[in-house]
C-alpha cells in the first residue's frame, strides 16, 4: 500500500512539472513574439524617420546634404544631363555609395539653383543592388534607341555591347523636378566596358 501510495504521488509529480514546463514554453514564445514585434515595429519606425530625414533635404544644397550626419561617410559621384535646349536649366545626377561601392542614393539637382536638391532616390531597401551582377546605371541608359540621360536603371550585367536584362527604371523628369518610377520597355543601357 505504502509502494502504491509513493508511484501515485510520484506520478503526480511528473504530471504536475509537465504542465509547468507547457506554461513555461508558453510564456517563452508569448515574450519571443513581443520582441519580433517590437524589432519590427522598430524598424518600421527606424525606416520612416529615415525616409523622413532623407526628404528633409529636397529643396538645400548639395553641400549641405554632403555635409550632413546622415551623408558625410558616403562617397559621391555625378553627371550633367545633357541641357535642355528650350530651358536655361541645368540638371545633374548623382549617386552616394555605400560599403562595396553599393548605390545607396540617387539624387537629382538643379545647378544653376545652387546645387539645388530637387528629388532623391533612396535605393537602400534595393536588395539586388548587393548582387555582383547588378548594378545601377545612368547617362547610359536608351529609350527605344535614343540615349536618355533622364532614365535611371537597374540592369544585370550581360557580355553584350547594350545590357537588355532591365530590372527597374525611373526618370529624372525635369518637367515635374521629380523622379519617377518608369516601365523598362524598351529600356536599354549601353555596356562601357564591353570589349575591354
Amino acid at each position: 500500500m505504502k509502494f502504491n501510495f509513493l508511484y501515485i504521488a510520484f506520478f503526480l509529480f511528473v504530471i504536475s512539472c509537465k504542465q509547468e514546463v507547457q506554461k513555461s514554453n508558453k510564456k517563452e514564445i508569448n515574450i519571443a513574439s513581443t520582441e519580433v514585434e517590437t524589432v519590427e515595429k522598430g524598424n518600421g519606425l527606424s525606416q520612416e524617420k529615415n525616409k523622413n530625414t532623407i526628404q528633409s533635404f529636397i529643396g538645400k544644397s548639395l553641400d549641405e546634404l554632403k555635409q550632413s550626419e546622415e551623408f558625410k561617410h558616403y562617397s559621391f559621384g555625378w553627371g550633367i544631363i545633357d541641357t535642355d535646349d528650350t530651358s536655361n536649366a541645368n540638371y545633374s545626377l548623382g549617386s552616394f555609395q555605400g560599403p562595396g561601392d553599393i548605390d545607396k542614393y540617387v539624387v537629382f539637382l538643379k545647378n544653376n539653383n545652387g546645387n539645388k536638391v530637387l528629388d532623391i532616390l533612396d535605393l537602400t531597401r534595393e536588395k539586388i543592388l548587393e548582387d555582383d551582377d547588378k548594378n545601377l546605371y545612368y547617362h547610359f541608359c536608351y529609350k527605344d534607341n535614343k540615349n536618355d540621360q533622364e532614365i535611371i536603371a537597374i540592369a544585370e550585367y550581360e557580355e553584350e555591347e547594350f545590357l537588355t536584362k532591365i530590372i527597374r527604371a525611373w526618370q529624372a523628369d525635369r518637367k515635374s523636378e521629380k523622379i519617377i518610377e518608369i516601365s523598362v520597355d524598351g529600356i536599354t543601357v549601353s555596356n562601357e566596358e564591353y570589349g575591354l
